[in-house]
């Protein structure tokens, strides 16, 4: 994914560019992550109830 992402916005955008693909490859490699380590655990985070306004 970052290589295409890189191939695709570093002509464009230069080191921005790079910046970019990385960021995305990293929060779509880090997403997969935690919903496999949630689904093979079966835990319920605590963080989820702490991000809405009361």
């Amino acid at each position: 994914l970052n290589i295409l992402l890189n191939l695709w916005l570093i002509p464009l955008y230069g080191i921005e560019g790079a910046a970019v693909a990385s960021l995305i490859s990293m929060l779509v490699t880090n997403s997969f992550a935690v919903v496999f380590v949630l689904r093979s655990i079966r835990i319920v985070p605590t963080f989820v109830g702490k991000f809405w306004v009361r």
